[in-house]
């Protein structure tokens, strides 16, 4: 008898210019505190500040993987990673990749006011294969985000230790070296 074997697939990021681009609303920016798209606004300068201090501590140590969390849940690890990721977005030479894997209370994509069929706890899960199906670009910048839509009752503590995580964080160490990757963790 033969058995059907199924092949693993290997994960793969999609290519920063592949993924569809959507223009945000900047009152919708502005209702969610985004500040760190505008260098103008005197709020971005502590983003700037750290833009600046996790560059460095980047370029020396050649990380490219950041993960943000926080002991409890509303303690402003959702808001440090929206406006760390947009000032990061805005140096000309870097692509930067903001991953949202609070799976229970993702927040993400209500700051940009986006919604989707899919996010990442569905790719985690195996409803999708595709990242490109709900990671965006955000309009002409350079950050790309993948959102998680809630899920209060999801698992996400076994996700966030299975394999397909593993293989994600594996595809996310092979993007291109001008790459940052932020993760906004669960607290």
């Amino acid at each position: 008898m033969n058995q059907i074997v199924p092949v693993p697939v290997q994960i793969e990021i999609p290519p920063f210019d592949s993924l569809e681009s959507v223009e945000i609303d900047p009152v919708e920016l502005e209702s969610h505190h985004v500040v760190g798209f505008s260098s103008r606004d005197i709020r971005s300068r502590p983003f700037n500040l750290l833009r600046s201090q996790l560059s460095k501590r980047i370029a020396a140590r050649g990380a490219r993987l950041i993960g943000l969390t926080s002991a409890t849940p509303a303690a402003g690890k959702s808001f440090i990673s929206l406006n760390l990721s947009a000032a990061l977005s805005r140096l000309p030479d870097r692509s930067v990749y903001l991953f949202d894997f609070d799976l229970r209370r993702g927040s993400l994509a209500e700051a940009f006011g986006l919604q989707a069929d899919y996010g990442l706890a569905d790719f985690l899960v195996g409803r999708t294969d595709s990242l490109a199906s709900f990671g965006r670009r955000i309009g002409e910048s350079n950050l790309a985000l993948f959102p998680c839509y809630p899920e209060p009752g999801i698992n996400s503590a076994e996700l966030l230790v299975g394999k397909r995580f593993d293989d994600l964080i594996a595809a996310m160490r092979r993007l291109p070296e001008d790459a940052i990757v932020l993760c906004d963790l669960p607290p």
